[in-house]
């Protein structure tokens, strides 16, 4: 996180605190935005208080007044939200900056593997070092009726920086539905809990078909079931049920469900029959496989729909605003 430290907070009595958050910004865990008119006032501080370490903070202190200038001249805001660190505020924001930032997921495992995935394609380099190093977390909360219960939780273990971000399943049957989750997670907000409800199905429908040419199983019949799945409309590929295709849980036949009968009008039998299994589970495990393997790139995801980069973009952004 961007973090200005008030003057009134180089003090004796928040020197501890202070030479915490010195350590979180020089080993790039925060970033540290300094007014220049703050320096002498800092100097002098660490030279009284560090003599060991004055050099060294001071020459940090200087290399962050000139990137806050950089930044504020700049245009491009992606990590605008700076928190402003006072005496008063010092112990707690400290605390808070010390956690690891929650990502609270339905599926821990899965999600995880989703997410680092797409931050690997989409650059954000940020993300994956800060899940590396443990100041990111993935939190399994088991599906997404418990997700709520779960946030909230992980946000109580913060004094004034909720730094939490919820991802729910769209769990869409068709376009423009209104996902079962829009309430619970509009009540999150209400308690400063920032989230984001996938507009799509589920993760699967966001995977790449180039992808799914990895899964395991009969290559002839694998190649059969993705040359169908292209042929559907870009409507239908964001709503299909990957993992499980068309089969009916009790009978296994191939059938659409009657949620969707409208969407899948056009689709010929012979289609829905050859869409009947689906891919399977661990589809996000493999696409973080085939990521880390230098097989999928940005465009790859275009090729859904242009709107998909953006939207996960944009969820990206969400993610590395906390850490």
């Amino acid at each position: 996180m961007r973090v200005e430290v008030a003057s009134d907070a180089f003090t004796t009595g928040g020197f501890e605190d202070v030479v915490t958050l010195m350590r979180y910004f020089t080993e790039d865990r925060h970033d540290w935005v300094v007014d220049p008119r703050q320096l002498p006032a800092i100097e002098c501080f660490f030279s009284e208080h560090t003599p060991s370490r004055a050099s060294t903070y001071t020459r940090f202190a200087r290399k962050a007044s000139v990137s806050a200038r950089a930044w504020t001249s700049s245009r491009r805001r992606e990590r605008a939200d700076t928190i402003s660190v006072t005496a008063d505020s010092l112990a707690d924001h400290t605390a808070d900056l010390g956690r690891s930032a929650k990502v609270v997921v339905e599926n821990g495992d899965a999600d995880r593997s989703f997410l680092l995935a797409v931050a690997r394609v989409f650059g954000r380099e940020r993300v994956i070092a800060a899940e590396r190093k443990s100041w990111l977390e993935f939190t399994h909360s088991g599906g997404g009726g418990e997700l709520p219960k779960r946030a909230r939780h992980e946000a109580a273990g913060f004094r004034l920086l909720r730094r939490v971000v919820f991802v729910f399943d769209g769990d869409r049957m068709t376009p423009n539905e209104r996902s079962k989750h829009e309430k619970v997670a509009a009540d999150l907000r209400k308690d400063a809990i920032e989230g984001h409800i996938l507009i799509r199905r589920e993760v699967e429908n966001y995977i790449p078909t180039k992808v799914l040419a990895a899964v395991k199983g009969r290559q002839s019949a694998l190649t059969t079931r993705i040359s169908l799945l292209k042929s559907l409309i870009p409507e239908q590929r964001a709503h299909i049920d990957i993992k499980n295709g068309f089969a009916d849980k009790k009978t296994k036949q191939a059938v659409v469900p009657a949620a969707q009968a409208e969407l899948f009008a056009t689709l010929p039998p012979a289609t829905v029959k050859g869409l009947r299994e689906g891919f399977g589970e661990g589809l996000p495990q493999l696409l973080e496989r085939e990521v880390e393997a230098g097989n999928v790139k940005e465009s790859d995801f275009a090729a859904l729909g242009s709107e998909v980069c953006e939207e996960l973009k944009a969820l990206l952004a969400l993610i590395d605003r906390i850490i």
